[in-house]
């Protein structure tokens, strides 16, 4: 049944209105529809698009080591680190307005993430996190050898993870140019960058400084990764 809303319950400037005639219609069907009427509502809503899934936190104990670190990083870190995360959007204006492509403002993809970033961030660094591809503190054979080694040719002994993934880099390039039998003969140089590439897909297992690394189908590296805070000028692992 249809009922028009009492005079008496109008603002006073849209009584001549109502009384023209031009508020009858709209509030008569506005009226007319129940909360529950099918025209009122929409399509049940759908998943989210596949960038936006997240994968679901491993089963156990969460602070226990040996779970998938891509579905932890996916599940805690992914609302923010991820496409059409919170902080890659936030970062790619950024990285647009330097000139950069918008893929530069993937966690993954970042440069900058260095010791300066203590050194410039002062006390306002404290409590702050990041995730990064190595943490000089891990106690692995590989690494040992490797803080030894930079040690003595710099003088230092916090190494940043970037000089680290680099000399991981060129380790695997290394075993995979000796696995190509390699020869240098400019005459074969095209044949000899195809079976370095080959080789290079190929990794399985490559012993890097916190855990093994591996290329998968997609020729993407998978290796550990560690969150790490800032604490009193220094990084510590979580």
């Amino acid at each position: 049944m249809k009922r028009a809303l009492p005079l008496f319950a109008m603002p006073v400037f849209a009584r001549p209105l109502f009384a023209m005639g031009l508020f009858a219609m709209p509030m008569g069907s506005a009226l007319a529809e129940s909360p529950e009427s099918p025209a009122l509502r929409g399509p049940p809503p759908g998943p989210p698009p596949p960038y936006q899934m997240r994968a679901p936190l491993p089963a156990g104990d969460r602070l226990a080591g040996g779970k998938d670190g891509a579905a932890l990083f996916s599940n805690r870190c992914g609302a923010c680190h991820l496409a059409g995360g919170m902080g890659t959007n936030l970062l790619t204006k950024q990285r647009v307005i330097l000139g950069e492509p918008p893929e530069k403002a993937l966690l993954a993809n970042r440069t900058d993430l260095t010791q300066d970033y203590i050194k410039i961030g002062g006390d306002a660094a404290n409590n702050t996190y990041v995730v990064v591809p190595y943490y000089h503190g891990a106690k692995t054979e590989q690494n040992a050898k490797f803080v030894d080694g930079y040690t003595k040719f710099t003088g230092r002994t916090v190494v940043d993870p970037w000089e680290a993934s680099t000399f991981e880099s060129v380790g695997m390039i290394a075993q995979a140019i000796l696995a190509a039998n390699v020869t240098g003969d400019p005459e074969k140089a095209a044949a000899e960058r195809k079976a370095i590439q080959g080789k290079l897909a190929a990794t399985r297992g490559y012993p890097g400084l916190i855990g093994n690394i591996d290329f998968d189908k997609d020729r993407v590296a998978e290796k550990p990764a560690v969150i790490i805070r800032v604490q009193d000028g220094r990084w510590q692992a979580l």
